[in-house]
């Protein structure tokens, strides 16, 4: 993502046949980045969040799609709707669009080094190279993030899927984008049938339930409990389980629920939600080479915000209005087509939302607050994984111990204001640094020196 949670570009200093220095692969400055990106993306980091509350604060089997919905207040209805019709998967896949436009910009501007670097006669990193080291420092801070803090990471398969489009730079817009709308397609199919098989769910009850302790659950009482669900962690029988250990520890029983979360996630996500993720990451790149950012595609930004929005309100509506209607016991016929339209509707949101953020800031409205949002989105890394330090020290046992103990409206209600507290620091953080602190670590170890402490040029 060109800065955070992706790749930032890299600037190319004036070669020695200008009079110049030699040319170097280097970040580029403040001056060098596209605004408009940086906005997206702390927009995004606030939508990503509050999906994100229900997996941080309430149990995994009804963090999606939670039947318990239709008897609740009409606050906790209303809210669950616009969640899931204008939130869920919308600002992730705006996240993974952001990652392929970032990669696409840093490898053209490393292929352009590289290149002047020949004709200068002197040395300059390979760029592959230098994108797969940065891309497994990113698959690191993943397996960080996933296993000794929340098991929904997603930085772990952004550095794996990022690897694919190292060799697709060389193709033109228009052969990314052929390429994006095929895997679009393998993605409608694949997000289809899982619609339609998260319908199913196990009746009964599970009795050992009832044995659970007052205080702190051991790790030999969680495995008793994950035996007999056969270790399906969707299970909705598990939910008593999973509220006692993250509400009240210990840290070994926490470990082992947390990785048997995350070992389950890893096949769903490379075998179901791959495609959606490589799609939109090569829709990314398209868009960069296409220069889709720039003011003189006005027309386009214009055409992607009133397009996106429209068809994806539309499909993400009728496929959130079904699953009410339906109670949330889905005829197999109705899942897929629930999981179709959910699908379509994710990628016209998403599309549309960045078509109209980009309009906004090439209006030139809402410019001190815009500049605001964009410091946070620079350090977007670090924002991302200071989310999951406070709310689950809010909902862990290791801080205040209130998961589940929040409703989906207060939950969305801390979410506005973490996200909001997160860009008051993200702004004071960057009036004294030039960059977040975990991001000074990624670019470190991915040029191998230490940033600089200003601005080049």
């Amino acid at each position: 993502m060109h800065e955070a949670i992706g790749a930032s570009p890299v600037s190319m200093p004036t070669s020695p046949t200008d009079g110049g220095a030699a040319p170097h692969a280097a970040p580029v400055s403040s001056k060098e980045r596209i605004a408009a990106l940086d906005v997206i993306r702390g927009v995004a980091l606030f939508g990503i969040l509050v999906v994100n509350m229900g997996f941080y604060g309430g149990p995994l089997a009804f963090a999606v799609n939670d039947p318990n919905v239709a008897s609740q207040p009409f606050l906790e209805r209303a809210v669950w709707w616009i969640e899931h019709a204008f939130f869920q998967g919308k600002f992730i896949s705006v996240f993974s669009f952001l990652f392929g436009v970032g990669l696409a910009l840093q490898l053209a501007r490393l292929d352009r080094v590289r290149a002047e670097s020949l004709v200068a006669g002197v040395r300059s990193p390979t760029p592959g190279l230098l994108i797969t080291r940065r891309l497994f420092l990113l698959g690191l801070f993943g397996l960080a993030h996933g296993l000794g803090l929340w098991y929904g990471d997603i930085l772990f398969f952004y550095a794996w899927f990022g690897l694919a489009l190292i060799p697709l730079r060389y193709l033109s817009a228009r052969g990314c984008l052929v390429i994006a709308l095929a895997l679009a397609g393998l993605s409608l199919t694949c997000m289809s049938g899982m619609t339609a098989m998260q319908s199913m769910r196990p009746p009964g009850e599970l009795e050992s339930l009832a044995a659970l302790p007052d205080g702190a659950v051991s790790a030999e009482a969680l495995f008793e409990h994950l035996d007999a669900v056969n270790y399906n962690v969707v299970d909705p029988r598990l939910v008593p389980v999973e509220a006692a250990v993250y509400a009240r520890g210990t840290w070994s029983a926490a470990l082992v629920l947390r990785l048997a979360q995350w070992a389950t996630m890893v096949p769903i996500i490379f075998v179901f939600y791959s495609a959606h993720i490589l799609a939109l990451f090569v829709l990314g790149m398209a868009a960069a080479k296409a220069r889709f950012f720039s003011k003189e595609r006005g027309a386009w930004q214009r055409h992607a915000a009133v397009l996106g929005l429209a068809f994806g309100t539309v499909a993400s509506a009728a496929a959130t209005t079904l699953l009410v209607v339906f109670d949330w016991e889905l005829p197999t016929r109705v899942g897929f087509a629930v999981g179709a339209l959910q699908e379509i509707g994710t990628f016209g949101l998403a599309i549309g939302y960045v078509g109209l953020l980009t309009c906004i800031v090439h209006g030139g409205v809402l410019g001190p607050l815009l500049r605001v949002v964009a410091n946070a989105g620079r350090m977007a890394l670090t924002v991302y994984i200071s989310e999951t330090v406070v709310i689950t020290m809010l909902m862990y046992w290791w801080g205040f111990g209130f998961f589940d103990g929040f409703s989906r409206a207060e939950r969305f209600g801390i979410a506005i204001a973490t996200w909001m507290a997160l860009v008051v620091l993200a702004n004071v953080w960057l009036s004294i640094f030039r960059m977040g602190p975990l991001e000074w670590i990624w670019r470190a170890g991915t040029y191998l020196e230490w940033p600089k402490e200003k601005d080049e040029g």
